[in-house]
């Protein structure tokens, strides 16, 4: 399933020595970086906002699959993907590798996909078996098949990028810097320090296969630790950044930023596999140029695809590409917005949707969020009416005295902090007894006293739980006091804090 050598068609020699650096992010929904005033979130997520500020940003940028083995080739060599094709190289010859790769030192990070040939890119991609159970486990067809599921991680994103950064340097020979990360994909364990956490499954039925769970509840916390991963993304980018700035070659290089598809947070409706009802967050990706010594951000609403990407760059280096592109070069002067945004579905589903549906969606998607986590950076650790305690000593707070209800802490594991180590006892999660009939309680989670995270319980059949993630900041060196309080009052009254469980 993999070709050796690059194929025989001639490729041009190019002249243009512009370096290239092409990221591509994975499950990405670009709704989610927007603000209710249709501009990128800059306190929670500075560096593609300082992206946005010195590069083009296409902001109705849009991908043509639901899944990435489709996305992926499309987006790496500009054509529509035939029936029958597979992400490897001999049966997508033509691509953005073999283009350059008589002229530029190719680096590429593939993780899923094998398009650049071996002779160009010996390292470039995990191996054949690997990259299979990969595609099957995104998928979902190991059921089908009747084969066993996949149950590891996709990759290890932080190390994948920490390798990625040791191959930029100054060169006299012109380099292509590709990078497809699995982020903010899952499975979500990062928080925007690039800590981890446990990130076992939770409730039994929120994280269905593909499909969200139709308590809006569930489906929060699920969204809360996309956007905490989504940070680290952020933090990624700017690494990224500031090594292309420190080698000399961010003004001089043509820097491309966006990712394969996108994702939807709907209760009850699919997340990855697109339909009527989510096409408004799965087409729209982020887009961001940046051309070689470009000075100051612009907003472009114009037409733009996937498939545009390499026309693109073939636009910028002065390249005539030798095979039919079905995208068009984003600095033609004259793209018109499609009457019709189509993604195509992994399972035969045709989503269509006019612009303005695709905007209203996002439109619904960040009001969703705003009511859940507010705005700003700690807002994300609070859910539900009582985000003023955040940072609150709960010394600060009168008892509530009289409360029947009680938990049990089951996460994390341990509540000890190395912080030398990389992984860190955020993820909170447990269960709550005591509840009376039709009440479910407002929780407040402190660590060493000092209110971290604001959080709704949730019924699943009889049991009453409770999830959520409070940040590596509010840990010491060694053991730490975690302490679950049910919260009642305000805005009217004072609020009361009721003692409902402990753990060292």
């Amino acid at each position: 399933m993999s070709a050796t050598k690059t194929p025989t068609r001639a490729m041009p020699v190019v002249s243009a020595k512009t370096p290239v650096v092409l990221l591509l992010f994975d499950e990405f929904a670009e709704g989610s970086l927007i603000t209710e005033h249709n501009r990128i979130d800059r306190i929670r997520y500075p560096n593609f906002a300082a992206l946005g500020a010195s590069s083009t940003w296409y902001r109705n940028a849009t991908t043509l699959y639901d899944i990435t083995d489709w996305s992926v080739p499309a987006i790496l060599s500009g054509q529509r993907r035939h029936p029958h094709q597979l992400p490897i190289l001999s049966h997508h010859p033509n691509n953005l590798f073999t283009l350059l790769g008589r002229s530029y030192r190719i680096h590429s990070f593939e993780p899923v996909t094998r398009l650049c040939p071996a002779n160009i890119c010996p390292k470039s991609s995990p191996s054949f078996g690997t990259r299979l159970r990969r595609v099957l486990s995104d998928v979902k067809t190991t059921s089908l098949l009747r084969l066993p599921a996949w149950q590891g991680d996709w990759s290890n994103p932080r190390d994948e990028v920490a390798a990625f950064l040791r191959t930029i340097h100054p060169s006299r020979r012109p380099e292509l810097y590709m990078l497809h990360v699995l982020l903010p994909h899952t499975p979500y364990r990062y928080l925007p320090s690039g800590r981890t956490y446990e990130h076992s499954r939770g409730a039994r039925d929120y994280n269905a296969p593909y499909r969200s769970s139709t308590n809006s509840t569930l489906v929060d916390d699920v969204y809360q630790r996309y956007l905490l991963q989504l940070a680290y993304t952020d933090r990624v980018l700017g690494q990224i950044v500031r090594r292309l700035q420190s080698t000399g070659l961010w003004n001089r290089s043509l820097v491309i930023v966006t990712a394969d598809e996108g994702i939807s947070f709907q209760p009850g409706g699919h997340r990855r596999f697109v339909n009527p009802h989510n096409v408004a967050d799965i087409a729209p990706v982020p887009l961001f140029v940046k051309r070689p010594w470009q000075r100051g951000g612009a907003v472009d609403d114009g037409s733009a695809r996937s498939i545009d990407i390499v026309p693109t760059i073939a636009d910028a280096l002065g390249i005539k590409v030798p095979w039919h592109l079905d995208g068009e070069s984003l600095f033609a002067g004259d793209r018109r917005v499609p009457s019709e945004i189509v993604v195509n579905g992994y399972f035969g589903t045709v989503a269509k949707a006019t612009l303005a549906k695709i905007h209203a969606g996002q439109k619904a998607a960040i009001e969703r969020s705003t009511r859940s986590f507010g705005s700003g950076a700690d807002s994300v650790f609070a859910r539900g009416a009582y985000r003023e305690l955040l940072g609150k000593e709960t010394a600060d707070y009168p008892a509530w005295q009289g409360a029947s209800i009680r938990a049990k802490i089951r996460r994390p594991s341990t509540t000890r902090f190395d912080p030398q180590s990389s992984f860190t006892p955020s993820r909170v999660m447990g269960t709550v007894s005591g509840v009376p009939t039709g009440d479910l309680p407002q929780l407040a989670v402190a660590v060493n006293g000092r209110i971290v995270a604001v959080t709704k319980s949730f019924r699943i059949g009889q049991a009453t739980r409770f999830e959520t993630v409070v940040p590596d900041s509010a840990f010491r060196a060694g053991s730490n006091a975690i302490t679950i309080f049910a919260v009642r009052g305000g805005p009217g009254g004072r609020v009361a804090l009721a003692k409902i469980a402990s753990r060292r």
